[in-house]
C-alpha cells in the first residue's frame, strides 16, 4: 500500500494532514477553554484534544491516547480518526500533491478529487 500523496486542509481540519499550529489555531476558532492563550481541551470529531504543555496535546486515537508534540504531523483519516505522526515518518510515507496548470478553469485531476487551489476555491463558493 502507498501512501504518497497528501494535501494540507487549511481551514478545515476534520480531515487531511496538519501541522501543530494548525491545531492550536482550530482549538482557539472552535470555543476551546483557553489558558494563557492556549487551547486546554477541544474536541476533533468527537476524540478530546487536552493541552499537556505549549508544546504537546494529548489525543484520543483508536490505540489510546497519545502525545502530538510540535514539529510532528496531525493524521485525520477518513473516517475521522485522528493520530501523530513523527515528522521524518510522515515526510517518507507522503509527498505533496503537485497542482497542475489547467486549460479553460478544467482541472485535470477532477477524476481523483484533488483539485487545484483556483478550481478548490470555485467548488467551495458554488456549495
Amino acid at each position: 500500500m502507498s501512501e504518497k500523496t497528501f494535501k494540507i486542509v487549511g481551514n478545515d481540519i476534520s480531515d487531511g494532514y496538519h501541522t501543530f499550529d494548525e491545531l492550536i489555531e482550530y482549538g482557539k476558532a472552535h470555543n476551546a477553554n483557553m489558558v494563557d492563550g492556549m487551547p486546554w481541551s477541544f474536541e476533533i470529531n468527537g476524540r478530546a484534544i487536552t493541552h499537556e504543555n505549549n508544546d504537546c496535546y494529548l489525543i484520543t486515537t483508536l490505540e489510546g491516547v497519545m502525545k502530538f508534540k510540535r514539529g510532528e504531523m496531525l493524521i485525520i483519516g477518513v473516517n475521522g480518526e485522528a493520530y501523530p505522526c513523527k515528522m521524518d515518518i510522515f515526510e517518507k510515507t507522503y509527498e505533496p500533491v503537485k497542482e497542475r496548470p489547467h486549460p479553460n478553469g478544467e482541472c485535470l485531476d477532477r477524476q481523483s478529487s484533488i483539485f487545484c487551489s483556483e478550481c478548490e476555491k470555485a467548488i467551495s463558493e458554488k456549495v
